[in-house]
């Protein structure tokens, strides 16, 4: 193989990854979801799985004063995920 061949065949790679790159970062902008559920309470049974030396779900449930027990399941989409598994407990 020539070293014009090469260098084209370096290009043409570079130029794909490139390309995935930025589409990659203007994927991360989706919109938030909108039927998202917020609410207070204490947190019951809390549970985390771990996955590869890292915690990747949550399980808890939140008691509310008329004594209803909602629970949440928790998968994240960010990577400071551990920074909140960490935090959760129950009582708190």
């Amino acid at each position: 193989m020539r070293l014009s061949t090469i260098m084209a065949l370096l290009a043409a790679a570079s130029a794909v990854i490139g390309a995935f790159g930025v589409w990659s970062f203007y994927r991360s902008f989706d919109p938030i979801p909108t039927d998202l559920h917020s609410d207070t309470g204490i947190a019951t049974n809390v549970r985390t799985a771990t996955a590869l030396y890292s915690r990747s779900h949550a399980t808890f449930q939140l008691n509310q004063p008329n004594g209803e027990a909602i629970e949440f399941s928790y998968e994240p989409a960010f990577k400071r995920f551990y920074y909140f598994a960490e935090h959760l407990r129950d009582g708190i």
